[in-house]
């Protein structure tokens, strides 16, 4: 586990091909998740933009549909606003981040879903090898612990 500041000097030269956001709770409005997430999206955001200016090609990563235990906010149409949409979008908006740097995982509800789902839709497509992970400290262990043992999961060999 890297301190904030220690990982702006990490991702000068050695950055990871993905930094994560952990979502957290129903967003406010699209442009406005949870303030502890906002907490979460403007050190991804500060992690980027570091590697950014050294050159270097990161993407972020904003994940989670929702919350298993809270309802979820819509838009006007009544369709859901997704945690990882709202993290996305404050970060273009907050901190200038190209759109096209983002990739959003919008399918789990929990930690263990949050770790599979990017794994599966998102890590191993994109033959991602080193990912970093921002959430909050409070939650970090038991992150860190679900992260690990998903990503180390190996599946059955294949056969044609």
């Amino acid at each position: 586990m890297l301190s904030p500041a220690k990982s702006l000097e990490v991702a000068r030269v050695n950055p990871p091909d993905a930094v994560v956001i952990l979502g957290g709770g129903k967003p406010k409005s699209l442009l406005e998740p949870p303030r502890f997430v906002q907490n979460r999206c403007d050190i991804a955001a500060k992690i980027y933009l570091e590697a950014k200016k050294f050159g270097r090609k990161i993407h972020l990563v904003p994940i989670s549909a929702g919350t298993a235990h809270s309802s979820q906010l819509l838009n006007k149409q009544g369709l859901p606003i997704w945690e990882s949409a709202a993290s996305a979008a404050y970060m273009v908006k907050t901190h200038g981040i190209d759109s096209k740097a983002i990739l959003m995982e919008t399918t789990s509800y929990d930690t263990i879903g949050n770790a599979y789902f990017t794994r599966a839709q998102i890590c191993d497509p994109m033959d991602f090898k080193r990912i970093w992970i921002v959430t909050s400290e409070f939650h970090m262990p038991r992150s860190k612990a679900i992260f690990e043992w998903i990503f180390n999961c190996t599946g059955p060999k294949k056969r044609l």
